[in-house]
């Protein structure tokens, strides 16, 4: 089992024990994504401005695993971007010129802003 450990306990049961840094995540294409990769998101998604650490790292937490692969790269074209074209983008100042950064803007926008619900 990936990331678990089968032991047996004094009552002779069998526990499984999970170490989560072991585990990979799911993705919808390959069915996995590597520690690794999920760690290097995670720490990119760390800026210098802390208004981007409030809009990428809840991002990168929910929703990077479930990304495709296509736009998980355009992801990880998108943290090597400059911190002030993200504030400008992220709030709506002026889109990105290249259409794969746009579409994961949008859909990081989304994912920070969820429609609220009607009574």
């Amino acid at each position: 089992m990936i990331g678990g450990v089968s032991v047996r306990v004094s009552n002779g049961q069998l526990k499984t024990i999970y170490c989560m840094e072991q585990m990979t995540h799911p993705d919808k294409i390959t069915g996995m994504i590597d520690r690794e990769e999920m760690n290097r998101m995670r720490w990119a998604a760390r800026r210098g401005m802390l208004e981007l650490d409030l809009v990428l790292e809840p991002f990168v937490n929910a929703r990077y695993a479930q990304l495709s692969e296509s736009d998980r790269r355009s992801f990880q074209q998108l943290m090597l971007c400059e911190d002030q074209d993200l504030f400008a983008w992220f709030m709506q100042r002026v889109p990105p010129d290249d259409e794969d950064l746009a579409q994961i803007v949008r859909q990081i926008l989304q994912f920070a802003r969820p429609v609220p619900e009607h009574n």
